[in-house]
């Protein structure tokens, strides 16, 4: 998505009061074909706990 665009989903989703998080990459386009979500891991695990929950497995932690 073009950074305006990006820009303005991330004011809006502010506005409504949604937590938003907006990480411009300099240098990377549309593809992002540089970035590595490897660089990043501990943040992205992070993310996906609060906004997803803990998961213990595929299967919910109940043993099968």
């Amino acid at each position: 998505m073009p950074l305006i665009q990006s820009r303005r989903l991330h004011k809006a989703l502010q506005d409504a009061g949604v937590e938003s998080t907006l990480q411009v990459i300099a240098g990377e386009g549309h593809s992002m074909a540089e970035f590595s979500l490897s660089e990043r891991p501990d943040e992205i695990a992070e993310f996906l706990a609060r906004n997803l929950g803990e998961a213990d497995g595929p299967d919910g932690g109940e043993e099968g």
